[in-house]
This record gives C-alpha cells, structure tokens and sequence, in this order.
C-alpha cells in the first residue's frame, strides 16, 4: 500500500500550512486526530471532511458522527471509512471543517509515496503558522 501526503491551509489565515503524512489505508478518523494533533489547542470536537470536485464544491460529507446533511449531503462516518476508499490520485481536494469554531481548511493530496520505514509512521512532516480564533492564536 501506499503513503499519501497531503498539504492542508486553512481559509482565512494566509500564513498557515501542514504537511501531514499518513498511510492510505488509516480512516479518516484517523486523519481528523492527526489534524488535531498538529494543530495545538484544537480539541477532538465535531468535524466533517468533503471530498470535492477540482473547484472545491462539496460532493460528499464523511462526517465524525452522526448528524444531519450538510445541504442535502447525506454524511457517511469516517470512523469507518478508509482514505484509499475515497482519495485515489494526485491533486484530488478535500475540505475539513472544525465545527466548534467553524474553521473551513483546504486539502489537496499532493503526493502518493511508495511505503518505506522513514514514511510509515502517520504524522505531521511540516508546519507554518497559526490559526486565529477570537482575538487568540491557536498553533
């Protein structure tokens, strides 16, 4: 299998990136934590993913749990679904949304790596910047 590596910027903070590598068959939950965990101070609340078409309109919701549609995108649970299901080529879009603060960021799968010891491991490779809510930093 492989290792995907994706690039993810949040909406509104210019000076934000994380590089996030992670093994093609962990879950989207799985995507969400590692997230999470590379941006301190978020906590593991609520969030969705969308996967999108090559403008970044939603086509499908992979929720964190049950709730209702986003614009009548009937959401499937990430916990139980794999990436390799859903994100296949290069270039292909995401978008997550950090519902407790409604923060939109933008993912695009920037490379598919052969698996190797170095890449194996799911984790954040690169980072720049912080995401601001309410007057406060979140790094």
């Amino acid at each position: 299998m492989a290792i995907f590596k994706f690039r993810i910027i949040a909406k509104n903070e210019d000076d934000f990136y994380r590089d996030i590598v992670i093994h093609s068959e962990k879950t989207f939950h799985d995507f969400h934590e590692i997230i999470v965990k590379s941006i301190d101070s978020l906590t593991n609340d609520n969030s969705s993913f969308y996967l999108c078409n090559e403008k970044w309109h939603k086509i499908s919701q992979i929720a964190v749990k049950e709730m209702l549609p986003d614009n009548n995108i009937q959401p499937e649970l990430k916990d139980e679904n794999r990436l390799i299901d859903f994100v296949r080529f290069p270039n292909q879009k995401l978008i997550y949304i950090y519902h407790k603060h409604n923060i939109t960021f933008y993912i695009r799968l920037n490379e598919i790596l052969s698996m190797c010891q170095d890449n194996a491991e799911t984790r954040c490779v690169s980072s720049k910047g912080h995401i601001h809510i309410s007057n406060k930093a979140i790094c």
